[in-house]
């Protein structure tokens, strides 16, 4: 047999002869058209090379008379001795097969369709992560796949294996490859009754991220705000609208001067969608003291280009957490879950604190609304205190 780039279109007819093996087979290179390169030991047996560069089983060339056609299955799963047994299987029984399930895209080829479809319509921030992850820890285990071959197994040994060092990374690609395999059941790619092969695997449990700065830690961040005024005076306007509003990082950072209003922000974008934070008239002066500084849309603009608003605080977070003594975990992000915190525990409803926050769901704002400890003993103390007057009181009569 020829090694070169494969047959022309105008050698398809050209019947290859040779002994298979799994290396011949997998040393195939496309050509310019289809041709098929047949098995000495088997004769009907051949496989056949697609131009894209595929190949597959099939049995060709006339039985009992009339011309035999009949595919197999792919030359990547299927070995030589294989396809010759079940090739001499099917020629003893009169080529009488097994109803075969419908066949399935690979999960690579599904993937693109779910990405085009919902990933494209998400925020670009949630795409990014989505793409990020899909790539690293997802596509490697399951690019080749057919989706409707993948079982729990499989999926419950890959997700182990990465939760074991990483177990909120496990748990958010386990949710992403769970919502595929879903939206392949409704588009009608699975059968309905194809069970979800994430069904059943449950998720590492977490403890809730965060910290809540109490009054002496709002205390210290307050004086050691003032104190490096001189030096980041942007910086210092942002964290305390943070603290003051419950407002995310990005959306303090990215606000326009088109979005500030007297009592409120509307905000025309942010992970919820549009929405509008009210403001108090701490936030309000914060704001109206910058109003000299409009030059840019932006109320942050970034110093080397007005157009552009200026990056993420982290450093100067670091810095400003370091001098004020809070303790090392606290992000910027804990800001939103004090005023949060705050809110509930000061005697405001989940409701209205979730409003506030912009919130669509309840258990949203009950995630954030962790109590302090030394709250829950105030109140387990005032409660034990009335019920034991009311033990130790006098009997009615």
């Amino acid at each position: 047999m020829r090694r070169n780039s494969g047959p022309t279109s105008a050698e398809y007819a050209h019947k290859y002869e040779v002994s298979l093996t799994n290396e011949i087979v997998a040393s195939l290179p496309p050509g310019k058209a289809e041709y098929c390169v047949f098995d000495n030991r088997v004769p009907q047996l051949a496989v056949r090379v697609q131009p894209h560069g595929s190949s597959s089983w099939v049995i060709r060339g006339r039985w009992h008379g009339k011309p035999l056609r009949v595919t197999l299955g792919s030359a990547r799963q299927m070995g030589v001795e294989e396809a010759r047994r079940e090739t001499e299987h099917l020629l003893r029984t009169g080529l009488r097969r097994p109803k075969a399930k419908p066949a399935t895209p690979t999960f690579e080829e599904f993937e693109q369709v779910y990405n085009d479809r919902k990933v494209a319509t998400q925020k670009a921030i949630n795409r990014q992560n989505y793409q990020r992850r899909m790539a690293s820890r997802i596509m490697p285990a399951f690019r080749h796949r057919p989706i409707g071959e993948i079982t729990q197994p499989e999926v419950a040994n890959w997700f182990f294996a990465y939760g074991e060092k990483f177990p909120g990374g496990a748990n958010w690609v386990l949710g992403a490859l769970r919502a595929i395999l879903n939206a392949a059941v409704a588009w009608g790619v699975l059968d309905d009754q194809h069970p979800n092969p994430c069904t059943g695997i449950r998720k590492f449990p977490r403890p809730p991220r965060g910290r809540v700065i109490n009054s002496e830690g709002l205390g210290r961040l307050g004086a050691t705000l003032e104190s490096v005024r001189g030096r980041m005076p942007d910086v210092v306007d942002i964290i305390r609208l943070l603290a003051l509003t419950g407002c995310r990082h990005g959306e303090i950072v990215g606000l326009r001067w088109d979005e500030v209003r007297t009592d409120r922000l509307v905000l025309t974008d942010s992970k919820t969608g549009p929405k509008t934070v009210l403001i108090g008239d701490s936030a309000s002066l914060i704001l109206g003291s910058r109003s000299h500084l409009a030059r840019s849309r932006f109320v942050f603009p970034s110093r080397n280009n007005p157009d552009k608003s200026r990056g993420h605080i982290r450093d100067a977070w670091k810095s400003i957490r370091r001098k004020a003594n809070l303790e090392k975990d606290v992000r910027v992000h804990d800001l939103r879950h004090t005023f949060a915190t705050h809110s509930v525990t000061s005697g405001e409803s989940l409701f209205l604190t979730g409003a506030l926050l912009g919130h669509r769901r309840p258990e949203s704002t009950a995630r954030y609304a962790h109590l302090q400890s030394d709250q829950l003993f105030s109140a387990a103390e005032r409660i034990a205190g009335t019920i034991s007057q009311w033990l130790d009181g006098p009997a009615q009569g």
